[in-house]
């Protein structure tokens, strides 16, 4: 799948692309002190589909950035947000937005808000799962 980039729609990768693009943010989080966010969505065990990208980003445009980069990892039954340039603030006002549209569904899905580099940890636990 070729990465869609527009100044309104959302970029969305394969995990392996996520990847990559996940240890650039780091390299440049490290080099200018900047931090970065990273939103991990789980759908409900008992959902029959994994989420596809047409679902992502039907479900995502108007709630991201243009720069931002979403994944699905279907293996691990995630779908990972990177939102670079983006401390804890902004990551828990999309964390919110996606509630609210996921809530319509009206499935349980789990969140998760990882920033870096103030969780360390459970940011090395998030690219443990995904790799």
């Amino acid at each position: 799948m070729e990465p869609k980039v527009s100044e309104h729609q959302p970029v969305i990768v394969e995990a392996d692309e996520f990847l990559a693009r996940l240890s650039e943010e780091i390299k440049r989080s490290d080099r200018y002190n900047h931090p970065f966010t990273v939103l991990i969505l789980r759908p409900p065990a008992g959902q029959a589909d994994a989420p596809t990208p047409s679902w992502l980003e039907s479900l995502a445009l108007g709630l991201v950035r243009g720069c931002d980069i979403i994944s699905v990892f279907e293996a691990q039954g995630v779908v990972a947000v990177l939102l670079p340039e983006t401390g804890v603030a902004g990551g828990s006002a999309l964390l919110e937005r996606f509630r609210t549209v996921i809530a319509d569904s009206e499935e349980e899905w789990d969140f998760k808000l990882v920033e870096y580099p103030t969780n360390q940890d459970a940011f090395a636990e998030l690219t443990g799962r995904a790799a």
